[in-house]
């Protein structure tokens, strides 16, 4: 039947069936191993029916609901007094988002009233391990629990519908605690409507009890609650009993290997606390409570240089490597898109955004990194440059936070050197000897930068229009003129000297100001 959500078993740990019988209920195959308490097995989550850290290297909810903890993501100790959201008209989880609804307050047993809610994940010997937990506001009666993992986000709208929908590899952790024993029922499904059994809308499974956490030899999922009164670290107030404190059946917790189940790992975004009304999965839903739950994450990282300017000499080039690193816990999957943004130093200027895409061709582990290069022009040297980047995997879209440096800018050391000689001419005009002065020289570009020059002096006016020098180029020079008089009027040809200036000056839209250079040249009318 088009639209029936169907479950794919994960795990177990449980030996007997659940309500419902072989034709609808749920099965359960025997599974290795699980999240354990630090102290039995080294992890760095406690699940031991209390919220507070018992071993020195080990973590527990009341440690990191103040953020002082080495987790992945952590949702928080998200609150839910006074049945403020529960679900309308009874939806399921065999069902789609788009078929719940929500509403403020109603009525169902207290048994089933969720106060807080809370999940964790960790890396743990490279795996990814899925913690979480809830508190009730009555003990009592049989708990039924659900823990959803959603890949999607999931939000509440104002008309009482859910945002987002499911998407396969979504996950739902069934806890089930009988009252009064010290076995709960745990059963792991997914989201797969590819495994639709068309005759019941379920594929056959089996299902049964299972042991505390901490068993030996280890499971795969596992969960627990207190059996005795327990202190509260965060507000809580029972139904009976005092304020601050869990009584017993009230606190549940517990966790998932989800590498281990999965052969790799997911990246979700939401989180969500439910109450049912029976341990079938086509049961009514109760009450929940729903938060943020950010497992996958990425950062990136940029260097860049000033490294040499545009044909026009206007701009200047800047090349830039820019390191995606999947900061999560999450795996990001061959064919995940990873796209980088560079803003060219222009942050309010998107039309000049130097964008790289990198499809994955392997699947991007915890911890590694994706480096990618690209230039840009700009009119700063240096440039101050941000640069953000997205991953966007079948499970959704993450976003690094932007990163921004000012980039290592080029040296420039513009530079001219001018050499001038001269030597005199006596010439005959008119019947008189006359002073003619030719002098002859060179400009250079000394300097690193293109330079357009001209030279003048103050005897001959423009003596070189302007002409681009390159590093290390030179253009000669040469003419004459004839003075009027030789310097200070001197008129005995023994002293009389003949002076010019010459002054290089070289330009560049590159440079804030011109570069210029000096010389004088000296000419004896006798030698």
């Amino acid at each position: 039947m088009k639209g029936i959500l169907v479950f794919r078993s994960i795990v177990s740990l449980a030996t007997a069936v659940l309500a419902g019988g072989p034709a609808s209920g749920l099965a359960f195959e025997p599974v290795r191993a699980c999240p354990q308490t630090g102290s039995a097995a080294g992890t760095p989550f406690e699940l031991d029916g209390n919220t507070s850290r018992e071993v020195a290297a080990a973590e527990d909810w009341e440690m990191i609901m103040g953020s002082d903890g080495n987790f992945l993501a952590f949702t928080g100790i998200v609150a839910d007094p006074g049945q403020d959201t529960i679900f309308a008209n009874g939806p399921k989880d065999i069902q789609d988002m788009n078929r719940w609804l929500w509403k403020n307050n109603g009525g169902f047993p207290d048994k089933n009233d969720i106060t807080n809610a809370f999940a964790a994940a960790y890396q743990e010997n490279g795996d990814l391990v899925v913690y979480f937990g809830a508190d009730r506001f009555s003990n009592v009666g049989d708990a039924y629990l659900g823990f959803w993992f959603f890949k999607d986000r999931v939000l509440l709208n104002p008309n009482g519908t859910f945002s987002g929908r499911h998407q396969v590899g979504d996950l739902l952790v069934l806890v089930n605690y009988a009252q009064g024993t010290s076995s709960s029922q745990v059963l792991v499904l997914e989201w797969n409507p590819a495994l639709q059994d068309v005759a019941t809308n379920l594929h056959q499974i089996f299902g049964g009890s299972a042991a505390r956490c901490g068993s030996v030899p280890p499971n795969l999922a596992c969960a627990t609650t207190n059996s005795l009164s327990e202190p509260a670290p965060w507000p809580y107030q029972p139904k009976s009993g005092t304020s601050g404190v869990f009584p017993k059946d009230s606190f549940f917790e517990g966790g998932v290997n989800l590498s281990a189940l999965l052969g790799g790992t997911a990246c979700f975004s939401s989180f969500l606390a439910e109450t049912r009304s029976s341990t079938s999965t086509s049961a009514s839903l109760k009450d929940f409570v729903l938060g943020e739950f950010p497992v996958c994450s990425v950062s990136v990282t940029k260097t860049c240089a000033v490294t040499g300017y545009t044909t026009d000499f206007r701009s200047f080039v800047v090349n830039f490597n820019a390191t995606v690193t999947n900061s999560g816990a999450g795996t990001f999957s061959t064919g995940s898109l990873v796209r980088v943004v560079d803003d060219a130093g222009t942050p309010g200027v998107p039309g000049d955004d130097v964008i790289v895409n990198r499809t994955l061709q392997a699947p991007m582990a915890p911890g590694a990194q994706l480096t990618v290069g690209g230039r840009f022009t700009s009119a700063q040297n240096p440039p101050f440059n941000r640069v953000t980047a997205t991953v966007m995997t079948q499970d959704g879209t993450m976003q690094a936070e932007a990163f921004g440096v000012e980039c290592e800018p080029l040296r420039l050391t513009p530079r001219l050197e001018l050499s001038e000689m001269c030597s005199t001419v006596l010439e005959s005009s008119a019947g008189m000897l006359v002073v003619r002065v030719d002098f002859t020289g060179s400009v250079q570009n000394t300097g690193n930068v293109p330079l357009y020059v001209t030279v003048g002096d103050e005897m001959n006016g423009v003596v070189l229009t302007e002409t681009l020098l390159q590093p290390g180029a030179s253009a000669p020079l040469n003419g004459s003129y004839y003075p009027i008089a030789a310097n200070g009027a001197l008129t005995d040809p023994r002293t009389a000297m003949f002076s010019d200036t010459f002054t290089a000056t070289g330009r560049s839209p590159l440079l804030a100001n011109p570069v210029t250079a000096v010389v004088s040249a000296n000419c004896s009318l006798c030698p």
